[in-house]
């Protein structure tokens, strides 16, 4: 592997100098294992550095969404957010009105977008529960007040529980057509410290730096925890179900 090295060396018992020519196998082994481990270790070093690169492509050719990815924040006044809570018993059937119509007024979000690869992209929301408004347009100031303080109090439990929150763990797309995509978005809702699995169907549209995505689905409130309403002697009370509506704007900066 190696070559006679030429080396200059001190004799101490006769105190002469001189140049003289070892073989490495025999005379100066420690020189040779010096030269083989300096060019080895420069060997070893590069190969690493390669399979490194190697990996790191490799990785992100199988995993196109830690590359392509896009975040999209959502523009809360651009957007709209409602819930309806349907109204049941005796007095809901003359005319007492069908449901509540609640406006949600503060949340925040941000998409995580990959264009070449939808299905991994990701969604998230966070509500702000005490923007819930009650926004009845038949009822009187001082009712709407009412369902406001008991919504507040009893369904929402706002003194124990002040965020609403969802995070996706997988999206399927359905149809696609040029930038418009219908799916079904499934993740987690967290409810008055509730998390439950759900499904949303959405449609979403890309285009530019802007993302849109809208939807309706329906909870029961008794999953979460959530208190049924009642008024005049439980002959108005709020229905088990909760229909959620949303046409959510983010933009990408």
């Amino acid at each position: 592997m190696f070559e006679a090295i030429s080396v200059s060396y001190l004799n101490t018992q006769e105190s002469d100098s001189g140049s003289v020519t070892y073989d490495p196998y025999y005379g100066l082994q420690m020189v040779e294992a010096y030269v083989y481990s300096k060019q080895t270790l420069e060997n070893m070093l590069k190969m690493r550095v390669r399979t490194i690169i190697l990996c790191l492509a490799l990785v992100l050719a199988l995993v196109p969404g830690l590359v392509e990815a896009q975040r999209y924040e959502v523009m809360s006044a651009e957007s709209i957010f409602k819930v309806g809570v349907g109204k049941a018993g005796l007095l809901s059937v003359f005319g007492a009105g069908h449901k509540h119509l609640i406006e949600v007024r503060s949340f925040t979000g941000n998409v995580n977008w990959d264009k070449n690869n939808p299905e991994v992209s990701r969604f998230i929301m966070e509500v702000d529960a005490n923007s819930l408004a009650i926004m009845d347009e038949q009822l009187s100031d001082d009712d709407r007040t009412k369902i406001q303080a008991d919504m507040e109090s009893k369904a929402l439990a706002l003194e124990q529980y002040l965020a609403i929150s969802f995070e996706s763990n997988a999206l399927q797309l359905l149809r696609t057509n040029g930038s418009a995509m219908r799916g079904e978005l499934t993740g987690i809702l967290t409810l008055r410290s509730i998390s439950r699995a759900i499904m949303i169907p959405i449609m979403i549209q890309v285009e530019g730096s802007h993302l849109r995505v809208k939807g309706v689905f329906e909870i029961k409130g008794r999953d979460f925890g959530v208190e049924q309403i009642s008024a005049l002697w439980g002959a108005v009370k709020t229905k088990n179900k909760i229909e959620v509506s949303f046409d959510i704007i983010a933009v990408h900066k």
